[in-house]
């Protein structure tokens, strides 16, 4: 079985049993996996639900060279009426840093991959970071043609158009909460933490990503606060 996370928000003055229903597709439209839930959720408030899908009997992985998507299509019913859906795709792979005698590489699928990577700042000439989503895709392209199979989004959250695009081009993200050569008061850690928890539930369904930071970028070292961003992250996308 597969665990699945939902948040459902009442808007209405008064509670409700809502029915959430998600259905897996492959990259041909086929189902895979399903499941249904009940939520009860009161009145102007938010809830959570947990589904619990078949797993895929032969899953199709996600990798570099062939970068596969699932689609997760999930729809909220009031009776028999659907009030909302929203699709996500997503991809399946394991991956880990070796450590040890293993000297530290990089295992994709069970595969060795020396990472050649490049650092991305989300600007362009003459427009600065006004960019179109056509733009972060050529980008995503471009960084992707030479055999490069690995960018660090330097050093905030990046256009959603550009992680899609490293999804579906097989492209490995390190993702950073925004912060640079700073570290501050009790109320600006609180903050990063706030920046942070919304990076990791914004893009954590994205395949692409391989590495949250637990510390802004070129900071010194702040090992109370740190600590806490790792378990915050361990929280929010399991290892």
């Amino acid at each position: 079985m597969v665990a699945n996370s939902v948040d459902i928000q009442n808007k209405s003055g008064e509670g409700k049993s809502y029915t959430v229903e998600m259905e897996v597709l492959d990259a041909a439209g086929n189902a895979v996996a399903s499941a249904t839930a009940q939520a009860e959720v009161a009145a102007s408030s938010q809830a959570t639900v947990e589904l619990q899908t078949g797993a895929v009997a032969t899953p199709h992985l996600w990798d570099v060279d062939d970068p596969y998507l699932y689609t997760a299509v999930t729809k909220i019913k009031d009776g028999d009426v659907e009030l909302d859906s929203y699709s996500t795709r997503f991809g399946m792979r394991y991956f880990h840093f070796a450590q040890g005698p293993e000297d530290g590489s990089f295992y994709l699928n069970g595969k060795k991959i020396v990472l050649a990577g490049i650092n991305r700042h989300e600007q362009g000439p003459w427009i600065g970071r006004a960019v179109p989503d056509k733009l972060q895709v050529q980008d995503a392209d471009l960084i992707k043609a030479p055999g490069i199979d690995a960018v660090r989004c330097s050093h905030y959250p990046q256009d959603p158009s550009f992680m899609d695009r490293c999804d579906e081009i097989g492209l490995l993200v390190f993702t950073e909460a925004p912060g640079w050569q700073h570290i501050g008061d009790d109320g600006w850690k609180a903050e990063f933490k706030n920046n942070l928890t919304e990076l990791i539930l914004r893009d954590r369904n994205h395949p692409s990503v391989i590495s949250w930071s637990s510390r802004p970028n070129e900071s010194k070292t702040a090992t109370e606060c740190n600590s806490e961003c790792k378990a915050l992250i361990n929280s929010l996308d399991p290892p």
